[in-house]
C-alpha cells in the first residue's frame, strides 16, 4: 500500500514535470519585430498597424539617444525623394519614436520625438531614395508598453513654410492655430529671437499707424520684423514664453512680417500647435487707490498706481491731478487737502507707444466727529494726593 505522504509528493513532481513542459502562449510571446534585425517591412505608403507590445524585450544593443525600454521596429526604403511622416496616435502608452539611417552597430540619428506622458509620437523628415530607415518604438517609460499604433504616410510642407510665401493677414484681430508638425526651417532664417526649427510666416500691412500687439499662445513662439529679405530683417518683438505678448508701433503702409515657431520641443505634439494672435493695442487701464479711504485735513493722503498695460509696453508717464487744482507727475504721491469737499482726482498714464488710459475717482475729505476727553490720572498719583491730603488735616488739628 502506498503511503499518503509518497502520493502526495508524487502529485507535486507531476504537477511541476507539467509546468516545466508549458511554452509560454502567443499573448505573452515577444512580438515578431521586437529585434532591429526582425524589423516589419514597409513596403508602399500609407502604412498603418496595431500590435501588442506588452512583451516586448528591452534590447541593451539598441541606440540610446532616443528611447531605450521595450522596443519594436519597421524599415522603410522610399524609392524617391519624398517627405514623409511618422505617428504612433492611437496607441495607449507614451510612446518615444525615432528614425535611423545606416547599419546595425552604427545608426544615425534622422528624427526623435519623446513625447512625455502622451501617447501620440510624430516625427516628420525628408527620405532619400534607396535609403532605408529603421523605425524604433519604445515605452517612455519602463515596462509600461502596450498597444501600439505605427503609421507611416507621405505629407507635405505648409503653404507658409518660407518667408516668400508668407500668408497675408487681411485685417485684425486675427487669430489662428498653427501646424508646425510638417514645417521646416529655411537656409538664412533669423533665429535672435527664437529657437527657430520649424517656422511658418505671416504677414500684415497696416492701413493706419496704430500699434499692433502679437503674441502665440502658452507653447508658441512668434517674432516680429520688418523689412523685405531674410537679409535685411529688423526685429521689432519676441513673444517666446507661455502667452506673453509683444506691442510694436506699426506705420501705415509697411508690412511687417511675423515668424511663428514653438518655444519647445518643435516636434512635440503634446506641446502644440502654436496660437498665433495679432490685434490692434487697446489702451492701457489706468487705476489707483489712496489712503486713508477716508481722510480729513489733517491726513497726508497716500496714492497708489495700478495702472496696466495689455500691450505690455512701459509707461512714459503719469500725471496726477489732486481736484483742488495741483497736479504730480510720478508714480505714487502723497497730497494733503486745505478744506473739507469732494475732490475730484485724475490718473492719466501714457505709455512709451504713445496710447492713453485715464480714471477719475473721488476723494471724500471731511471732519471727523468726535469729543476731546480730558486725559485720565494715573492712579498712583491719585493715591498719593489722597495721602497728602491726609496728612494735612491731622497737621491741622
Amino acid at each position: 500500500m502506498i503511503k499518503p505522504a509518497v502520493l502526495r509528493l508524487s502529485l507535486v513532481l507531476a504537477i511541476l514535470t507539467a509546468l516545466v513542459g508549458v511554452r509560454p502562449t502567443a499573448a505573452f510571446a515577444q512580438p515578431a519585430n521586437d529585434e532591429f534585425a526582425s524589423a516589419t517591412t514597409v513596403g508602399s505608403l500609407p502604412f498603418q498597424t496595431t500590435q501588442d507590445t506588452s512583451s516586448a524585450t528591452t534590447d541593451p544593443a539598441d541606440p540610446g539617444e532616443c528611447g531605450e525600454y521595450q522596443s519594436v521596429w519597421f524599415t522603410f526604403t522610399p524609392t524617391k525623394d519624398t517627405l514623409i511622416q511618422a505617428s504612433t496616435l492611437g496607441s495607449d502608452y507614451s510612446t518615444v519614436l525615432s528614425a535611423w539611417s545606416g547599419p546595425s552597430g552604427s545608426l544615425d540619428l534622422v528624427a526623435c520625438n519623446e513625447s512625455y506622458g502622451d501617447a501620440d509620437s510624430r516625427i516628420t523628415f525628408t527620405a532619400t531614395a534607396g535609403t532605408t530607415y529603421h523605425f524604433m518604438v519604445t515605452s517612455y517609460f519602463e515596462a509600461e508598453a502596450g498597444e501600439l499604433a505605427f503609421s507611416l504616410r507621405r505629407t507635405n510642407r505648409p503653404k507658409n513654410d518660407s518667408f516668400a510665401a508668407a500668408k497675408v493677414i487681411n485685417k485684425l484681430p486675427f487669430s489662428r492655430a498653427v501646424d508646425l508638425d510638417t514645417a521646416s526651417m529655411e537656409v538664412g532664417e533669423p533665429t535672435a529671437c527664437l529657437d527657430a526649427k520649424q517656422t511658418r510666416w505671416y504677414s500684415y500691412t497696416p492701413a493706419v499707424t496704430r500699434s499692433i500687439t502679437a503674441s502665440a499662445g502658452y507653447w508658441g513662439s512668434v517674432a516680429g520684423y520688418s523689412g523685405t529679405s531674410l537679409t535685411n530683417l529688423t526685429l521689432l518683438g519676441c513673444s517666446y514664453r507661455y502667452n506673453v505678448p509683444f506691442t510694436f508701433r506699426a506705420e501705415a503702409g509697411t508690412t511687417y512680417l511675423f515668424q511663428v515657431d514653438l518655444r519647445c520641443c518643435p516636434t512635440e505634439p503634446s506641446t502644440g500647435p502654436a496660437e498665433l494672435d495679432v490685434h490692434v493695442t487697446p489702451n492701457p487701464n489706468a487705476d489707483f487707490s489712496y489712503s486713508p479711504t477716508d481722510p480729513s485735513t489733517l491726513d497726508t493722503v497716500s496714492f497708489h498706481d495700478y495702472s496696466f498695460d495689455p500691450g505690455r509696453v512701459e509707461f512714459a508717464s503719469r500725471l496726477w491731478k489732486f481736484g483742488d487744482g495741483t497736479t504730480f507727475e510720478g508714480l505714487s504721491p502723497t497730497h494733503r487737502y486745505a478744506a473739507d469737499g469732494d475732490y475730484r482726482v485724475s490718473l492719466t498714464v501714457t505709455t512709451l507707444d504713445g496710447r492713453k488710459g485715464k480714471t477719475t475717482k473721488v476723494v471724500p475729505v471731511r471732519i471727523h466727529d468726535g469729543a476731546v476727553t480730558r486725559p485720565a490720572v494715573p492712579a498712583t498719583s491719585r493715591q498719593d494726593s489722597r495721602s497728602r491730603s491726609t496728612v494735612a488735616h491731622h497737621r491741622a488739628f
